[in-house]
């Protein structure tokens, strides 16, 4: 069974991990901005590279982290912006389709939800009719 000291371990070395992905995007960032600047062509070659500044961590939670919604969300907003940025997907339309796709996905969790509550209540109401009647009896 591990004790409070090997917990403490375990997500020291998730932080040490994080820390040296942070530290290496970082650095690989400033190297390009830099090499940008005294005027090397490195977009002609890395055109997209800014996505994975958002993809590696994403990815990275996603394999290490219990709650995944962070990692979900960065591989959600990374990978469309990566395939934009090589022309392989019109950046333009699909930012353009965010607003309608957010309203669409609220309208539907709406729907759902009272339907799903109506349901429950439903079934909630039955089973306690049904007991009671079992306790008259």
């Amino acid at each position: 069974m591990p004790t409070e000291e090997n917990k403490n371990i375990k997500n020291t070395d998730k932080k040490i991990n994080y820390t040296a992905l942070w530290g290496a995007l970082l650095t690989l960032t400033g190297v390009i901005w830099a090499l940008k600047i005294l005027g090397v062509p490195v977009d002609d070659n890395l055109r997209g590279w800014w996505c994975f500044i958002i993809l590696i961590p994403s990815v990275f939670i996603l394999i290490n982290e219990k709650n995944k919604f962070w990692g979900i969300l960065g591989v959600i907003v990374g990978v469309p912006l990566l395939l934009g940025s090589w022309g392989v997907i019109n950046l333009a339309l699909l930012i353009a389709l965010i607003a309608p796709a957010v309203l669409i996905y609220i309208g539907i969790k709406v729907a759902m939800k009272n339907d799903l509550k109506g349901l429950f209540d439903e079934t909630k109401k039955n089973l306690n009719k049904e007991l009671t009647k079992k306790d008259k009896k």
